[in-house]
């Protein structure tokens, strides 16, 4: 439980703060995009979505947590 508990904090913050808070940062004052580059942008943010959402779960579900 403890192990889920850290992928859990870890899945929501490292990608909340490199994905989301650093590029609202970068992006102050600017207008948003919109126009065909909208979906090819969707688009990549989903695949590295369900990427990283499978590696959580591969390395919560493998990991024992005990050290060799």
């Amino acid at each position: 439980m403890l192990l889920f508990l850290k992928n859990l904090c870890l899945t929501l913050i490292v990608p909340a703060t490199v994905a989301v808070y650093m590029p609202l940062l970068i992006s102050r004052g600017r207008s948003l995009t919109s126009g065909a580059l909208l979906p090819v942008a969707a688009t990549i943010v989903a695949i590295g979505a369900v990427t990283y959402g499978w590696c959580v779960w591969d390395f919560a579900s493998v990991t024992t947590g005990s050290k060799p």
